[in-house]
Order: C-alpha cells, then structure tokens, then sequence
C-alpha cells in the first residue's frame, strides 16, 4: 500500500509531497472462498515492509492524503529485493528491479489529514 501524497515532515521547505510505502506484502494465494464471483486472497506473509495503516496528521488546509493497493502476479524468477527506505519510495524503479509486469488488480482511497 502506498500514500502518494504525504508531506515531508522532517524538511517541509524540500519542496514536493513524496511516495511513503506502507506496506509490501508477498504470498498471496486463493483462499478458495468467492463472494459475488470475487475470489478471496489471504497471505500469511507480514513483509518485507509490516502493515503500517493511514495515520495523516492534521493539516490546515486539510490535505486528501491517496492510499493505493496494487496487486501484481510474480513470476516463478521471482526474488525479494531489498526495500530500503520507505519514505520516498520509488514503485517504478522497484517493480524494474525485481521483474515484475503490469499490476493486475488495484484499489484505493483517500483520507484526509
């Protein structure tokens, strides 16, 4: 999950909102159980990066902060690369280096700090 909008915090005078990955979960498998022809995924995987849920502060004017949810389906050459820091985080560069396609499924919302 990633907010594609957050501030930063530490230097607010370095200029543009950047992208603060919120959690990348790996494993996903059919659960085998389908609600209105939507079939159920489960993971029993906490990581690499551990769920950290929305939490913008408040913010005069308020600001809506975007949260996105890609799936993507890995390939058998799959590898887990290593994140590295997760403010700033860059999608296109980490989905170029560990060989992943388009994303096939994806979600999001807003919440507003």
């Amino acid at each position: 999950m990633l907010n594609h909008s957050p501030a930063n915090f530490q230097n607010p005078s370095a200029g543009a909102r950047r992208t603060n990955l919120h959690a990348l979960i790996t494993g996903f498998k059919s659960s085998g159980q389908t609600s209105n022809g939507v079939h159920t995924l489960t993971s029993t995987s906490t990581g690499p990066i551990t769920y950290v849920g929305p939490g913008p502060p408040a913010e005069n004017p308020p600001y809506a902060h975007r949260y996105v949810s890609l799936l993507y389906e890995s390939s058998a050459t799959y590898t887990k690369a290593q994140v590295g820091q997760t403010f700033g985080f860059n999608l296109a560069t980490f989905v170029k280096a560990v060989g992943l396609g388009q994303p096939i499924r994806g979600s999001y919302f807003n919440v507003t700090g």
